[in-house]
C-alpha cells in the first residue's frame, strides 16, 4: 500500500493581482481558512499586466492596472522584508474598498489603504520603477508552479514533505459553510503528482454586489 499522505499545511503562498475581482473572493476564504487553522499565509505578485507599458493597455484598464503595479511594488518590497502581515491588512483594506465598497482604483486609494494597514514605510517604493523587475520575477515564479496560461490567482501549498502550486482555487462567492471541505480537497489534490487542472464554468459574477462579503 503507497504511504499515507501527510496532510500538514506550513504555509500557504498567495500569488495574486488586486485587480481581479475572482482573487479577492479566493482571499476571503482562505484568509479565514487558514487563520482557523493556524496556518501562515504570505504573499506575492502577479501582475495580470505582465509589465506591459501602461499606455499600450485599453484605456478602461489602464486605473486598476496603475494602481496593481504600485500596490505590487509594496508587495515586492515587502516579501522581501517578511512583512507579510502588513500585506495582509493592506489588501483587505484595498479589497474592501474596491470589492465591497465599489470605490475606483486610485492611487489615493492604494496609498490610504497602505497607511490604514501601518505600512507607510512601504510608501516610497510604490512610484519606483527600479523595483519593476521584480515583479516581473515574482510572477514567473507564480507561473512556473500553475503554467502559462493561467492569471489570479495562483496558490502553493507548502506541505510537509512537498509544494505543489494551483491556479485557483476560483470561487464567488467565498464559501462559508463549505470552507474546510474546499481547503481539505486542494491539501489532498496536492499530495496527487498525477493531478493537474480540474475546471467547471463559472457561474457567478465576483462583481455582484449580492455576494459582497
Amino acid at each position: 500500500m503507497p504511504p499515507t499522505p501527510d496532510l500538514r499545511v506550513q504555509r500557504v503562498v498567495l500569488h495574486f493581482d488586486p485587480a481581479c475581482p475572482w482573487t479577492w473572493r479566493t482571499s476571503r476564504w482562505l484568509v479565514d481558512e487558514a487563520g482557523g487553522r493556524e496556518v501562515p499565509i504570505e504573499y506575492a505578485g502577479l501582475e495580470l499586466a505582465a509589465g506591459r507599458p501602461i499606455d499600450e493597455l485599453p484605456a478602461e484598464r489602464r486605473p486598476a492596472a496603475v494602481a496593481s503595479r504600485m500596490f505590487l511594488r509594496g508587495v515586492t518590497v515587502a516579501r522581501a522584508r517578511g512583512r507579510h502581515d502588513v500585506v495582509g491588512r493592506w489588501y483587505t483594506a484595498f479589497g474592501t474598498a474596491r470589492w465591497r465598497d465599489h470605490r475606483p482604483p486610485t492611487d489615493d486609494l492604494v496609498r490610504a489603504t497602505l497607511a490604514s494597514a501601518g505600512g507607510t514605510d512601504l510608501a516610497d517604493v510604490l512610484d519606483d520603477v527600479t523595483i519593476d523587475p521584480a515583479l516581473a520575477d515574482a510572477r514567473r515564479e507564480a507561473l512556473e508552479w500553475a503554467g502559462d496560461d493561467v492569471g489570479s490567482p495562483v496558490t502553493v501549498w507548502h506541505l510537509a514533505d512537498h509544494r505543489r502550486g494551483f491556479f485557483g482555487p476560483v470561487v464567488a462567492p467565498s464559501p462559508i459553510d463549505t470552507s474546510g471541505a474546499l481547503w481539505d480537497a486542494v491539501v489532498r489534490a496536492a499530495t496527487v503528482p498525477e493531478f493537474f487542472e480540474l475546471k467547471a464554468r463559472r457561474t457567478d459574477d465576483p462583481t455582484d454586489r449580492r455576494i459582497d462579503p
